[in-house]
């Protein structure tokens, strides 16, 4: 902010408190926060056709682990043994279509238990927590045809844990009130407009019981809770095929975001107005978090593709998009960074992995049938990647550097067949590690076939 002309000796007083005296004081140019920056990634085998990932402390060591629903029909628990490193994998088995993961507390013994939507199966599976993120064997629960998706929280403010799903076959949300020990009644249906993609759960509108967002081809549906379930829907314009919810312009209360991307904020009581867009492609998954800091959520979605590419061996979905935050509810350029693996646009979640306070990146690839997970090297040196089969000059790669927080460490030659004389041959460190601020990288530049 621009510090306002001030005439004579008292003006002149006040502006050197704030700029000095001249014959116009100037605030202080703004401190260039560092460029989001992510290492790795950490690349693990989970199963055939990961659909969905969620992120919670399963076995209470206060660390960040994993579950991963497949498309053969397992949930897989990935537990983190420090430093983000996830090798750990016990999988338990669900039934036919898992589509969608939800961790939270469902019979109020303080263990995240596990809730997975079946959509081929047309049932929510319930896996409660016997401790040590051990699960015994699967409770099946009938809901509407064909769930997407999953939201566990207590709907009705009875202070016991409810589940809903959102349908894909009919355009319905069903609700399952929850009996406080695990177990939950027979659904209820609630009309949508038409058939859902996604769902997401929080408190919109400040009354203390969650309210539910479902996604479909024409917009968002918010339902809120009550006492007596919930409420009819309400529907806004917005597109996309998955749906998050965070507090984006810093009024505190709960916006929402489609990986569309539409942006609509919250009037405070649970009404939404106009959304605003970002036209970047076709995407789906979504996940939103502060990855730098600066109390803004951040969007992060899974890459985007054309809208007629249904090939996924062609090398689409091998990164996410992160668009910071710029306040005011305004979204930054996406930013790209590759989760080393191909696969369908894949399914991103966001978690403090390795315990420094910063969240970190974490992905469902579908094609290879693994997760990634990426440091987040904010105000540290994500080593970029100079060695992807791009020509880096040095000039070019030294810009690269910088904006990841690195510096230029030494510079060799080797002879190379296939870079042109200048070019970056290879990096060390290599991609993906991370270092202290201004952490020097070292380059070996080509120098032309030998």
């Amino acid at each position: 902010m621009k510090t306002p002309l001030v005439a004579g000796a008292v003006g002149c007083v006040v502006a050197l408190l704030v700029a000095g005296c001249g014959t116009e004081a100037r605030s202080p140019s703004p401190v260039k926060r560092p460029a989001m920056s992510f290492g790795g990634p950490h690349t693990y085998r989970a199963g055939r056709n990961p659909t969905s990932i969620a992120v919670g402390d399963l076995n209470g060591d206060l660390r960040a682990d994993l579950a991963v629903a497949h498309g053969r029909g397992t949930v897989s628990v990935f537990l983190n043994r420090g430093h983000g490193r996830h090798p750990v994998k016990r999988d338990y088995p669900s039934t036919a279509g898992p589509a969608s993961v939800a961790i939270g507390d469902l019979n109020g013994d303080r263990r995240p238990d596990l809730a997975v939507a079946n959509s081929s199966a047309s049932t929510v599976s319930v896996f409660l927590n016997e401790g040590r993120a051990r699960f015994a064997p699967r409770r099946d629960y009938t809901t509407g045809a064909g769930p997407v998706g999953v939201v566990i929280g207590d709907l009705n403010g009875d202070g016991k844990a409810d589940l809903a799903t959102a349908s894909a076959s009919r355009p319905t949300v069903s609700l399952l009130l929850g009996s406080g020990d695990g177990r939950f009644g027979p659904h209820a249906d609630y009309a949508t407009r038409s058939e859902l993609y996604a769902v997401a759960g929080g408190d919109l509108n400040g009354d203390g019981t969650v309210d539910f967002v479902a996604l479909d081809s024409s917009g968002v549906s918010v339902l809120l809770g009550s006492r007596d379930g919930l409420q009819k829907a309400r529907s806004y314009s917005a597109y996309g095929g998955s749906v998050a919810i965070g507090d984006l312009n810093g009024d505190r209360k709960p916006d929402l975001v489609t990986d569309g991307v539409v942006v609509l904020l919250n009037r405070g009581d649970g009404t939404f107005g106009r959304g605003r867009s970002y036209d970047i492609g076709y995407a789906m998954g979504l996940a939103i978090g502060d990855l730098n800091r600066d109390r803004r959520p951040d969007v992060v979605l899974g890459e985007p593709v054309a809208p007629n590419q249904t090939d996924c061996e062609t090398g689409d979905g091998i990164s996410v998009y992160v668009l910071a935050n710029k306040g005011h509810g305004k979204l930054g350029s996406p930013r790209p960074f590759s989760t080393g693996d191909d696969g369908c646009a894949p399914t991103p979640a966001v978690g403090d992995f390795n315990g420094d306070g910063l969240p970190d990146l974490v992905t469902a690839n579908t094609f290879s049938g693994t997760v990634s997970v990426l440091v987040n090297g904010f105000g540290r040196c994500a080593v970029p990647d100079l060695e992807d089969g791009a020509v880096w000059s040095l000039p070019r790669a030294t810009g690269i550097l910088r904006r990841a927080g690195c510096d230029v460490g030494s510079i060799s030659h080797a002879h190379s067949d296939w870079m042109p004389r200048g070019a970056v041959v290879s990096t060390r460190p290599h991609w993906g590690a991370v270092l202290p601020r201004n952490g020097k990288v070292d380059l070996t530049l080509s120098k032309g076939s030998g």
